[in-house]
């Protein structure tokens, strides 16, 4: 109790908060310091993060502005970057937050940015630049923030495709760096401008910006770049040889890095999907840049929660995998497209053909250019996936030299019943059988002997053309000495209950 209980409580709620949603965030590389944070009593639950953040908010303690930003933060940017479908709940408490801050603390600059970039993952563009435009007065005050806006009014430029002013807008961003004498991000900056002026048509100041980039790689004072400026000098000496697409490279940093095309109209979205179908067909002997055509094709599909057509892109790049170049193999297309196909599985309701398509991603390498832009979501989409097995799936454990049996009672009317399991590790064997009500001849289904795991989840199906009768599932590890099995197994449709025999 006493006036510091406001402040004490307030920053606990708010640490505990950030704490937590930095560790649910965590990839499986990172889970050592995640468990050591854990031992300090954080659970790393998102649902927990948010519950901390929510009521550092409603007390409206001294830091509630701050949890203010994490949480629209979260439900704006690092929901949409993590590849989860926008949910018009989350949107609306979003609004709500930012309509509270902005009441509070009219003018505040980071309340205006999140929400001009909440009215850009709105898809609403033009709001957002008129909002970002409106900071310009800030911005030449703290180069930090004129760097940090330029690159968002860029970004919504590139969104309404007005290559001219995105151009323009990276130019600024460059400049801000240039006048008080930072080279980190020039390079960069002004490789983002040129690939802009060369989709407005203008070629001089394309070449002026490559130039740039070329000028500060031959800079000897500097080793440390950072990647941004290190892809930039790539981009330039690429250009300089004629090795390098810049319309498909400025496609890709807008899909996967800056992510413009979440800011797009509808109607954009089929305007950029046409120049992409276009490369593609123009590409149809080069096999690396049609599968990267496929690839942000299928991206920018799922972005746009068209999960069926991003499986049938991803299944068109991915069939492509034996015949890329060494080279493409290392761009991580193959790797991001089992990703996207497991993202398109899971929010259609196809966990089976989620959890496989993400074992196909483990089975990958690990060493391409898209791996850090793929292991946050990738994990994510995991863990989701494994709550979701886990309330849709029964799990079993098969001991050592015995056998399981599972049945279900199948009422008339039943048109036809569906099963699907995934052993964890190791191999079983698996029966199934349906035994008609009334003492007719039991039927074998399926039959599968000493099942390897690492040939993925098992389905079947039969066509009862309903008839009641008993589905029998027998799971056989006799032959297996010391080990016993784990087993994730799921009837359809939801309403038949397995139970042991």
């Amino acid at each position: 109790e006493g006036p510091e209980r406001s402040l004490v409580r307030s920053t606990a709620l708010l640490a505990l908060g950030v704490f937590n949603l930095i560790i649910s965030l965590l990839p499986r590389f990172f889970m050592q310091t995640a468990y050591r944070l854990m031992v300090l009593g954080m659970k790393g639950d998102r649902d927990t993060a948010i519950g901390y953040l929510r009521t550092c908010w409603e007390e409206d303690g001294l830091l509630a502005p701050f949890a203010v930003v994490v949480l629209v933060g979260y439900q704006v940017d690092v929901r949409t970057f993590l590849g989860e479908p926008r949910s018009d709940e989350a949107f609306s408490e979003a609004d709500a937050w930012l309509t509270w801050a902005e009441e509070r603390f009219p003018g505040g600059v980071f309340f205006i940015g999140l929400r001009a970039n909440f009215r850009a993952v709105s898809r609403d563009v033009q709001e957002a630049l008129r909002i970002s435009d409106s900071m310009a007065p800030m911005a030449q005050k703290l180069p930090a923030l004129g760097l940090v806006m330029n690159a968002r009014r860029a970004s919504y430029a590139q969104a309404s495709m007005d290559w001219g002013k995105a151009a323009v807008a990276f130019r600024e961003a460059m400049q801000v760096y240039q006048k008080v004498g930072r080279r980190s991000f020039v390079p960069a900056m002004s490789a983002n401008a040129a690939l802009c002026h060369h989709m407005a048509g203008q070629e001089e100041q394309r070449d002026e910006m490559l130039a740039v980039a070329l000028e500060y790689k031959a800079k000897h004072d500097k080793k440390s770049w950072d990647p941004p400026d290190k892809w930039a000098f790539a981009l330039a000496d690429g250009s300089r040889e004629g090795t390098v697409d810049l319309e498909l490279e400025l496609y890709q940093i807008m899909t996967i890095k800056h992510r413009s095309t979440l800011f797009m109209s509808l109607e954009h979205t089929d305007v950029f999907l046409g120049k992409l179908k276009a490369l593609e067909e123009k590409y149809m002997e080069d096999v690396d840049k049609r599968c990267r055509c496929l690839f942000l094709q299928a991206e920018i599909h799922r972005q746009c929660s068209s999960f069926e057509a991003g499986l049938k892109a991803c299944a068109e790049g991915l069939a492509l995998e034996p015949s890329l170049s060494e080279a493409c193999k290392k761009k991580g297309y193959i790797q991001y497209m089992h990703f996207i196909s497991a993202a398109c599985h899971f929010y259609s309701g196809n966990l089976r053909d989620a959890k496989e398509a993400l074992r196909k991603l483990e089975a990958c390498s690990r060493s391409h250019e898209l791996y850090y832009s793929c292991v946050f979501k990738t994990s994510q989409l995991n863990r989701r996936l494994g709550l979701e097995i886990k309330d849709a799936y029964l799990e079993v454990v098969v001991s050592n030299r015995s056998k399981l049996t599972l049945e279900a009672a199948v009422p008339a009317g039943t048109e036809s019943i569906e099963w699907d399991f995934t052993l964890a590790e190791f191999s079983i064997g698996f029966h199934a059988s349906f035994a008609p009500d009334g003492g007719g001849d039991s039927r074998m289904l399926q039959s599968l002997d000493k099942y390897d795991s690492n040939n993925g989840p098992v389905t079947g199906r039969f066509d009862t053309k309903g008839q009641p009768g008993k589905l029998v599932l027998t799971f056989d590890n006799t032959f297996s000495i010391m080990r016993s099995k784990t087993v994730l197994v799921r009837l359809q449709p939801d309403f038949l209950v397995l139970a042991s025999r």
